[in-house]
């Protein structure tokens, strides 16, 4: 992409799996489809927020 980053896509039969690799990335990352992907990273984000915002 002409701003540096990068566009990557996957392929996959369970996607479930991804969400621990994704979240390895922190805030680097953004995911843009499909939405139940990023609802369901936005919700591990929001639990580990939880977990350390005390």
């Amino acid at each position: 992409m002409p701003d540096g980053s990068l566009e990557v896509s996957f392929l996959l039969s369970g996607a479930q799996e991804m969400i621990p690799w994704l979240m390895t990335w922190g805030s680097t990352i953004e995911p843009l489809e499909p939405q139940w992907l990023r609802q369901a990273l936005a919700e591990q984000l929001a639990k580990a927020l939880e977990i350390y915002h005390t």
